[in-house]
C-alpha cells in the first residue's frame, strides 16, 4: 500500500519525489533539467559503520560501467538522512507482468505469443551479458522487467549483493517466463511448454537460448531437450574431427616428405 500524500517526502536528496513506487523503499523522483529517476533505499546490510561495504561499493562499480540496451544504467549513490540510496536510470513503460496481461484478449494470439518468446530471448542475452561480465543480477522477476512503448524490454534493479551463482539467475528467468506464461497465454502456449521443459531439464543459460530461436523460427523439433544435447554433441565432437583431419593431414604429408628426401638421396 502507498503512503499517503503527507507522509510521502517531499525530497530526496535533493531531487524531488514525485511518485512511490514501493512502500518506504523505491521512489519516482525529479532531477534538475526534469530528468526522471528511480530512488531505491538500500539495506542497512549494504553499509558499514555509515559508508557503504567494499565489496557492495565494488559490485556497484561494475554495474555503473554496463552499457547496454537491456539493462537500466545505475547513476550512484545518493544519501540523505542517514539512509543510502541508488539512483537508478527511470524506464518509461509497464512492468513484464502488466504489459503481458494485456495479450489474452488479443484476438489474434500467434503475434502475442511471438512477442513473448522474442521479450524472454532479450532477457537471456541481457542476463546473458552480465555473466559475460562476472555479474550475477539476483533480483530477476517480473517487476524488474519493463517494456517500453516500442516492445523492447529493459532489466531493472541489479541487486546490491554479491550474487555468485549464475544457476540462481537462470533459475529466476525459468520461474518469471513461467509466470508470463500463466498471464499471457496459459501453462499449455509456446512459452509454458518451453519454460516448463527447461525448470525440468535443468537447462543452462545457453540451452535457453537455443529454445527460444528455435521457438521463434518456429523450429519445434529443435526447441526440445534431445535436439540441444545434440546440439551440445556437435559442438564437442567437431573440433576432435578436425583435430583428427590434421593429425591425418600431417602423417600424410609427413610421409611424402619422407619418401622425397629419400628419392633426392
Amino acid at each position: 500500500m502507498e503512503e499517503s500524500s503527507e507522509q510521502l517526502p517531499r525530497e530526496i536528496a535533493g531531487y524531488a519525489v514525485l511518485e512511490e513506487l514501493a512502500a518506504g523503499q523505491t521512489y519516482l523522483a525529479m532531477a534538475p533539467g526534469q530528468r526522471r529517476l528511480v530512488l531505491k533505499l538500500l539495506d542497512e546490510d549494504c553499509l558499514l559503520e555509515g559508508h557503504l561495504h567494499p565489496s557492495v561499493r565494488e559490485r556497484l562499480s561494475r554495474v555503473r560501467e554496463l552499457a547496454h540496451p537491456g539493462l537500466a544504467n545505475l547513476h550512484g549513490v545518493e544519501r540523505d538522512r542517514g539512509a543510502a540510496y541508488l539512483v537508478w536510470e527511470y524506464v518509461e513503460g509497464a512492468r513484464l507482468s502488466d504489459s503481458a496481461a494485456g495479450d489474452t484478449a488479443a484476438a489474434d494470439l500467434t503475434p502475442a505469443q511471438r512477442r513473448q518468446l522474442r521479450l524472454a530471448r532479450e532477457l537471456v542475452l541481457t542476463v546473458a551479458t552480465l555473466h559475460a561480465r562476472g555479474i550475477v543480477h539476483g533480483a530477476i522477476h517480473a517487476g524488474n522487467i519493463i517494456v517500453d512503448g516500442a516492445g523492447s524490454m529493459k532489466l531493472t534493479h541489479v541487486s546490491p549483493y554479491l550474487y555468485t551463482e549464475v544457476d540462481q539467475d537462470v533459475a529466476a528467468i525459468i520461474e518469471t517466463l513461467l509466470q508470463l506464461a500463466e498471464i499471457a497465454g496459459g501453462a499449455d502456449s509456446p512459452l509454458g511448454r518451453l519454460a516448463a521443459r527447461a525448470r525440468e531439464d535443468g537447462a543452462t543459460l545457453e540451452e535457453l537460448h537455443f529454445r527460444l530461436n528455435a521457438a521463434i523460427e518456429l523450429r519445434p523439433e529443435e526447441a526440445d531437450a534431445n535436439s540441444v544435447q545434440d546440439c551440445d554433441r556437435r559442438r564437442r565432437v567437431f573440433p576432435l574431427l578436425a583435430a583428427l583431419t590434421l593429425c591425418l593431414a600431417a602423417v600424410v604429408a609427413g610421409r611424402a616428405l619422407w619418401h622425397y628426401l629419400g628419392a633426392v638421396r
